[in-house]
């Protein structure tokens, strides 16, 4: 995705990648925009087409962020005035019940990159 920062292969891997048995991802480093919220691990992402900063996906939008491009990998507090940094999964495998702000258009525009287990792994991820 042109236009945002650098991207890493398994670097910061939170619990929910490494539990359901990945053992490649890869992550892209993100800037979230500023007043977007406390946001948890596992926040599917968008991209604000005029700024290339991260908002948090919303179908309904209409500014980018209603085009899902990843999850979240571990919490950020954007709710501050000061754009924040992040890194988001773009390729891998999640367990789809640890997700915020998943549905069904968020699985088609990710597709073929991400896969989401519906498998109930039984695991606590705290």
């Amino acid at each position: 995705m042109p236009g945002l920062p650098g991207m890493t292969e398994t670097q910061g891997v939170s619990k929910e990648y490494k539990l359901v048995g990945l053992d490649k991802c890869v992550f892209q480093g993100i800037t979230i925009k500023a007043g977007e919220g406390d946001l948890a691990k596992g926040t599917v992402m968008g991209i604000i087409t005029a700024t290339k900063l991260a908002g948090v996906y919303d179908d309904a939008h209409v500014d980018g962020t209603e085009v899902a491009r990843g999850i979240l990998d571990l919490d950020v507090d954007a709710s501050g005035a000061v754009n924040m940094t992040g890194n988001m999964l773009i390729v891998g495998v999640v367990a789809e019940d640890k997700l915020t702000g998943f549905d069904a258009a968020a699985a088609v525009d990710t597709k073929g990159r991400i896969v989401y287990d519906k498998t109930d792994l039984g695991l606590d991820l705290g």
